[in-house]
């Protein structure tokens, strides 16, 4: 991924960041088989893999400082029968994140915090998510 800018959207700022701190582990990436975390998966790949899920913004501005509250899902996906992979990844995903180092171009990190976890399998069983959601709150750095 390129450098985002310091004017760039506080989302794609804290996602540049999130990914970065994430794929520096090699337990993660030995558990995806590689660097698997993605916005959107490209065609052709199969899972394991993470990729970033729906987002909410909202404006947590103070009369003097720019401000971003969201509400971020990371969604854990496997074909492996059952899920127990997608469970033990985002098992690592949440651990690398629990207490979070991110560096985040142009933003100060003021809170993180898991907020909830959702397993699911799609309708034919093939394939099993785990979603992990946090808050997290940014201010723009001076």
């Amino acid at each position: 991924m390129s450098a985002i800018s310091t004017n760039a959207s506080p989302v794609a700022a804290l996602r540049q960041a999130i990914r970065a701190k994430v794929l520096s582990d090699v337990n993660f990436l030995a558990a995806l088989g590689g660097a698997k975390f993605y916005d959107e998966v490209p065609r052709g790949i199969e899972p394991p893999y993470v990729v970033f899920g729906d987002v909410i913004d909202r404006d947590w501005s103070t009369a003097t400082d720019q401000g971003s509250e969201q509400i971020i899902r990371l969604d854990v996906w496997s074909t492996q029968r059952g899920l127990l992979e997608s469970l033990t990844i985002a098992g690592l995903l949440a651990t690398l994140l629990q207490t979070p180092s991110l560096q985040i171009a142009g933003w100060t990190l003021v809170n993180f915090r898991y907020q909830t976890s959702e397993t699911k399998r799609d309708a034919n069983g093939r394939f099993a998510r785990t979603s992990l959601r946090y808050r997290a709150v940014l201010e723009k750095s001076n």
